[in-house]
C-alpha cells in the first residue's frame, strides 16, 4: 500500500486553489490561486520533484486575476498553463481564461467562456482542453455541459 508523507511547503494555508501537472516530463506541478485567510489569491507556485525524492518549490508569475474554484490545466506539450473560470470577490463568477507561458514566466488574457463558471473540471487532450461541468454564474445551477477550448488559437 502507498504511504503518505507531508511537509509544509506553502507560504500560507490555502483552499479552493487550482492544481495541474506539467506535461513536459520535468516531474512538476503547479498550485495557483485559491483563498488564504479569507483573501482571494493570484499567486502561483511551481513544484518539482528532486532526485532525492523531495520537492522544491518556487514562485512563478502571478495570475492576472485572483480566483478560486477554477480549472487549471497544462497543454499537451507542456508549454502553457490555462486558468479557466472561477470566482473572486471583485467579479464574482468568472468567464475569463488566462494562459501562462512557461518559457517567459508571463500570464496573458485568453478567450472568454460563453458564461461565467466556477468549480469546473479541465482535461488536456491532443485536440484541445475540455472544460467539464461547473456551476453557472448566470443561471445559478450546476452544469452538465462539456465545452472545448481550442488551444491552437488560444
Amino acid at each position: 500500500m502507498a504511504t503518505v508523507e507531508s511537509a509544509s511547503l506553502l507560504p500560507n494555508p490555502l483552499i479552493g486553489f487550482g492544481t495541474a501537472s506539467v506535461t513536459n516530463g520535468d516531474g512538476a506541478f503547479v498550485i495557483a490561486g485559491g483563498v488564504s485567510k479569507g483573501v482571494h489569491q493570484k499567486q502561483c507556485y511551481l513544484f518539482k520533484s528532486s532526485e532525492d525524492g523531495g520537492l522544491s518549490v518556487k514562485p512563478i508569475a502571478d495570475m492576472l486575476q485572483e480566483r478560486e474554484e477554477f480549472g487549471l490545466v497544462c497543454d499537451p506539450l507542456g508549454k502553457y498553463l490555462y486558468a479557466i473560470g472561477g470566482y473572486n470577490e471583485t467579479c464574482k463568477f468568472l468567464s475569463t481564461v488566462e494562459r501562462y507561458c512557461f518559457a517567459t514566466d508571463t500570464w496573458e488574457h485568453g478567450t472568454s467562456l460563453d458564461r461565467p463558471l466556477k468549480a469546473v473540471g479541465a482535461v488536456s487532450m491532443p485536440d484541445g482542453i475540455y472544460i467539464i461541468g461547473g456551476f453557472d454564474g448566470i443561471d445559478q445551477q450546476y452544469c452538465d455541459t462539456v465545452r472545448k477550448l481550442d488551444t491552437s488559437s488560444n
